[in-house]
């Protein structure tokens, strides 16, 4: 419950204005970080049973934190001002494709072709399609905060007139749900070690 509260007063305050001033390559990078954090904890044995840090998943931390600086020292820039997307057809087709894949795993789960759930493979998957629910869900997010971010500093509300705002709405609220979802589904039948850096 407190991981839930967290999230959802992280994603509507913080995540607002860092997406609406920042560059979604940059901010995106940083998710990385809770792969180190859950790691930690993990050994730590203080919120689950204690998992065994290997030397490889030291390594692989150790790699994650040096990505996440190469991404912080030599990625994109931003001047400060708003960013707001704009629509194309290549974006429509990755929401559409993310969406697809995520519809594909849900039905397949109902069928006798589903893995075991304690599987590597149902730990892949829902991995995988709950990522897929991140990836609309950060790029709808971007698009609200640009336009929250530009409608205070301009002191207009012109540019909520954009229809690509308000499908970012629906697709928040078809995408946040879902990858919730699939990352309960991913975490609750396979180690630490594996589910979080999956």
């Amino acid at each position: 419950a407190v991981g839930f509260v967290l999230l959802v007063v992280n994603a509507t305050a913080f995540d607002i204005i860092a997406y609406g001033m920042t560059p979604l390559s940059m901010i995106a990078p940083f998710a990385g970080l809770t792969i180190v954090f859950s790691s930690l904890l993990a050994w730590t044995g203080l919120l689950t049973k204690r998992e065994q840090l290997t030397p490889s998943g030291a390594a692989a931390t150790v790699l994650v934190i040096g990505g996440i600086t190469g991404v912080s020292v030599f990625g994109p820039r931003g001047d400060g001002s708003p960013s707001v997307l704009r629509l194309t057809a290549d974006s429509v087709a990755l929401v559409a494709a993310a969406f697809g894949l995520v519809a594909v795993w849900l039905i397949l789960r109902r069928t006798r072709l589903a893995p075991p759930h304690s599987s590597w493979l149902m730990t892949i998957a829902s991995s995988t399609t709950s990522a897929c629910c991140g990836l609309v869900t950060q790029v709808a997010l971007k698009q609200i905060s640009g336009t929250v971010v530009t409608s205070v500093m301009a002191g207009s509300t012109r540019a909520w007139s954009d229809p690509l705002t308000w499908g970012s709405f629906v697709a928040i609220g078809l995408s946040s749900p879902l990858q919730l979802y699939l990352l309960n589904e991913t975490l609750a039948g396979a180690k630490v070690s594996l589910a979080v850096p999956a």
